[in-house]
């Protein structure tokens, strides 16, 4: 995969994609890399034991998912369902924050789950003056 040699691995502050530092716009650079090369890494985005632990986690996962049901699952393919659902050893890597900063830049208000800045919304009431 593309290594876009910048430490990835660091608080990137909230939706800004930039580094709390001062840093390179880290973000930025993952979603350039996606664009040229159709994917990126986040280097050390998670350490060795939670790779260890993901690995394991992912091939007992895998051990006992049947093979595809029609031709177009695929026969002889294994697709994982719900697959946080299934194990927690992958949530550093969903609630990373370059990993969300890329999704938001990428996908915008077209992610599966609510974008951070619109899910207060969707819980307000009415307001005061229209509760009257």
């Amino acid at each position: 995969m593309q290594d876009t040699g910048q430490d990835t691995g660091q608080d990137t502050g909230q939706d800004t994609g930039r580094d709390t530092t001062g840093g390179p716009d880290v973000v930025g650079d993952i979603v350039a890399a996606l664009d040229q090369y159709g994917y990126a890494t986040v280097p050390e985005a998670i350490d060795t034991q939670q790779v260890e632990w993901a690995k394991r986690e992912l091939e007992q996962i895998l051990e006992h998912t049947p093979p595809g049901r029609d031709d177009f699952e695929g026969r002889h393919t294994r697709r994982v369902y719900a697959l946080f659902a299934k194990t927690r050893a992958l949530d550093a890597l969903a609630t990373h924050p370059v990993v969300s900063g890329v999704l938001d830049r990428v996908l915008g208000d077209h992610q599966l789950s609510a974008p951070r800045r619109h899910r207060h919304r969707a819980r307000r009431g009415p307001t005061a003056a229209t509760s009257r």
